[in-house]
């Protein structure tokens, strides 16, 4: 429901704003935004295709190769996406729609099995609601990092929880490696641990 309201909102805004500078032009990596086609699969990811995810596509097409402002992206998000992205044959923001699409219901549920541990059945569905349902949702289904961020560190904690430390300390590994404060994730893993 959240993905069809912002897929809504998002491909009416380039209609109406698509002359301001934050849509389009006079925005990095502006080239990367393909025109509006007539595919619809095109039309309902290509609004989502701007600001950051241009970033994040283009250190997933070049490795960081004559990018060096795009040393606060970090690798492992433009790395997966550009690797299924490859093996399915499919333009990288698409695969990006559908891949935040899917992360975010992970990461939905995770937070749910984690407040459920602590709080309850009834307590973690409402919670979950409101997170899903919180203005700031609209980063874990746009092609950024956070949705993956996001589901690591839920991982990380679940793992711990469950007396997993390996595995919660490998998830945190690639926590690091999705956004520059995902290393914060070591502080309640160590908590939890001793």
């Amino acid at each position: 429901l959240l993905r069809l309201l912002l897929s809504i909102v998002g491909a009416s805004l380039p209609v109406h704003f698509n002359q301001l500078p934050l849509t389009a032009e006079q925005m990095d990596l502006s080239n990367l935004i393909p025109p509006i086609d007539e595919n619809t699969l095109h039309r309902v990811a290509q609004p989502f295709h701007r600001f950051d995810a241009l970033w994040y596509e283009a250190v997933g097409q070049t490795n960081y190769a004559s990018l060096p402002a795009a040393t606060a992206f970090f690798p492992l998000y433009p790395r997966i996406v550009a690797a299924i992205s490859t093996l399915l044959n499919s333009p990288f923001y698409i695969t990006a729609f559908f891949f935040n699409t899917i992360l975010m219901i992970i990461m939905l549920w995770l937070f749910y099995r984690l407040v459920a541990i602590e709080y309850g059945k009834r307590f973690a569905q409402e919670a979950t609601v409101m997170y899903a349902v919180f203005p700031t949702s609209f980063f874990f289904l746009a092609p950024y990092a956070e949705g993956l961020l996001m589901t690591l560190i839920f991982a990380v904690l679940l793992a711990a929880l469950k007396k997993k430390y390996l595995l919660a300390s490998v998830l945190g590994m690639f926590a690091a490696m999705t956004k520059p404060y995902g290393f914060i994730v070591a502080i309640p893993l160590a908590f939890i641990i001793l």
